[in-house]
């Protein structure tokens, strides 16, 4: 079968309806990371900043950019 085949395109994505290993999140304008479907489309719109892809076993861990500290310029 082809990739561009019409019985791939024909029924929704994987990743929209929960039968994937990977889930589609995103990141607002807070920084927090939200499933996508978790709020309306015009909210979503309103405040989408990143989108990431992320196997669903990771989806429960916290995000690497959450821990991690920052550092600035006056930090040296």
């Amino acid at each position: 079968m082809s990739l561009g085949s019409t019985n791939e395109a024909s029924g929704p994505s994987k990743l929209l309806d929960g039968t994937s290993e990977f889930v589609l999140t995103y990141e607002d304008k807070d920084g927090d990371y939200m499933l996508v479907g978790d709020v309306p489309w015009q909210m979503f719109l309103g405040s989408v900043k990143r989108l990431r892809i992320i196997r669903n076993s990771d989806s429960n861990k916290p995000s690497p950019e959450k821990n991690a500290t920052r550092r600035t310029t006056d930090d040296i």
